[in-house]
């Protein structure tokens, strides 16, 4: 099967949409079990950011990113999902007040760390696919 063949960039797609609804999914959790009281509301506030970040980064990443990459590794996939929900919501509690990043932060890091090692699992499949 080519690399650019309709069926599987609609696997990239639907895998990069996994790692994404995971990391997501992990965030709801987390906060349902520290307190918060509604889930819809949890998973709003988490998509606001995961949606453009999926869309602009991780879509990209899987579509065009060789299975070969080093970025695929584990490692470095949660890393760099770490690296990003820590910045992502560092930059946006500058603009609206630092009073609760404390808060957030700890979810912006689980949810990119869940979406990283997922996008390098799925990524993996597609390596084993495509041998």
């Amino acid at each position: 099967m080519s690399t650019s063949s309709p069926s599987r960039i609609f696997l990239k797609v639907a895998g990069s949409v996994l790692a994404a609804l995971a990391g997501a999914l992990a965030g709801v959790t987390f906060m349902l079990l520290f307190g918060w009281g509604d889930w819809r509301v949890c998973l709003m506030m988490i998509g606001l950011f995961a949606v453009p970040v999926w869309a602009l980064v991780l879509l990209p990443l899987h579509v065009l990113l060789p299975r070969s990459s080093t970025f695929w590794h584990p490692g470095v996939s949660a890393g760099v999902g770490c690296a990003v929900g820590a910045i992502l919501l560092t930059v946006y509690f500058l603009f609206v007040g630092l009073d609760l990043l404390w808060l957030f932060l700890p979810i912006g890091v689980l949810v990119g760390t869940v979406t990283g090692l997922v996008g390098s699992a799925i990524a993996r499949f597609y390596a084993a696919r495509n041998a």
